[in-house]
């Protein structure tokens, strides 16, 4: 192990944990060291990306951090949302550190803040101003202008376009090359389609396509967005 690199472990071994594992040895090796894997559905031993081994559950995971000094990456799946969430809160409130990974081949303002376990890939924009929320992931080429607010677990597509003074809520899904018009918002837990333009704001909880986007339907449990049902609403 390199002394310099801080030790870390992820949570979670699928593709998020793969796309993870690649980040930090493409841009983050002289800081970082995965040393471990937890994992609801595998068992321990068996290695996760990488080759690290995987070494309990992820409850296992947040005492074996806490006791070892080490810092965390939660890259479970998007259909698990309120369990990336759950586990973001448990490991903070046992110190672990979670960090965002900022590559230095993004190019992110120095007036943006980003929340703790976010995650940018090389390639994108980040304006002045700009609010990224925890366990936000965003793939190249995506653009998020000034003033923008993203809540919590926001996953923006390859070459996404977010207009300033946007907002993002909670949960939100930019599909590839979606654009989003300066002002607007999308609500919690919104898909919006592949190549759609918001051009006015989208409720939560509903799957928007097209140019201009328009509402299809309600979210099902089976989207890549965290399932949940407006209050007063019925599934």
């Amino acid at each position: 192990m390199n002394r310099a690199a801080v030790p870390i472990v992820i949570f979670g071994t699928g593709y998020r944990a793969r796309t993870i594992w690649d980040l930090l040895c493409w841009c983050f090796a002289e800081q970082y060291e995965v040393v471990a894997y937890f994992d609801d559905f595998r068992k321990v031993g068996e290695s996760g990306p990488g080759g690290a081994p995987i070494q309990g559950t992820f409850q296992d995971g947040i005492v074996w951090a806490a006791e070892k000094k080490c810092a965390a990456l939660i890259a479970s799946g998007t259909r698990q949302s309120h369990v990336r969430s759950q586990l973001l809160r448990q490991l903070q409130q046992a110190g672990v550190e979670i960090p965002a990974l900022v590559p230095a081949v993004a190019h992110v303002s120095p007036s943006a803040k980003m929340g703790a376990g976010s995650v940018l890939m090389p390639g994108v924009y980040v304006g002045a101003n700009a609010r990224i929320g925890p366990l936000c992931c965003a793939y190249g080429g995506v653009v998020i202008e000034h003033d923008c607010t993203l809540g919590e677990n926001v996953l923006l597509g390859p070459g996404a376009k977010v207009a300033g003074l946007c907002t993002l809520e909670d949960g939100v899904f930019l599909g590839t090359g979606a654009l989003v018009l300066p002002g607007r918002r999308v609500g919690r837990s919104t898909l919006v389609g592949a190549g759609a333009v918001v051009t006015r704001d989208l409720p939560p909880a509903v799957v928007a396509v097209g140019s201009p986007a328009r509402v299809r339907r309600r979210i099902r449990p089976d989207d890549e967005v965290p399932y949940f049902t407006p209050p007063g609403d019925t599934p």
